[in-house]
């Protein structure tokens, strides 16, 4: 192993990968700072939150529609995988393609 790539390796393993700076090279953080996991206080009760916010289900079927419009942001991507809705009565709707909003 030459000393370059000595260098390299222990610099990268003493610092840790910020992955939002390396997809949202653009952003300025201290201007619009990018959303780290879901709120647990602006939620209806019909969800949960798993894995440090990361992660959402849902307890029971229902709609939940906006309260108000999307932004439209070109920073912010956000995927929905596996979507399953229901109704009340019963009917499903399967989602299994990547979502991404813009």
């Amino acid at each position: 192993m030459d000393s370059q790539s000595s260098q390299s390796s222990s610099k990268s393993s003493t610092q840790p990968i910020d992955r939002f700076k390396l997809l949202y090279m653009n952003v300025n953080e201290d201007e619009t700072p990018l959303p780290r996991s879901w709120s647990s206080q602006d939620k209806c009760n019909t969800i949960g939150l798993t894995q440090n916010n990361l992660r959402v289900h849902y307890k029971e079927s229902m709609n939940y529609p906006w309260q108000s419009p999307l932004a439209v942001c070109v920073a912010h991507g956000y995927e929905l995988r596996n979507l399953m809705a229901k109704s009340s009565l019963g009917a499903c709707a399967f989602v299994d393609d990547v979502i991404r909003y813009h």
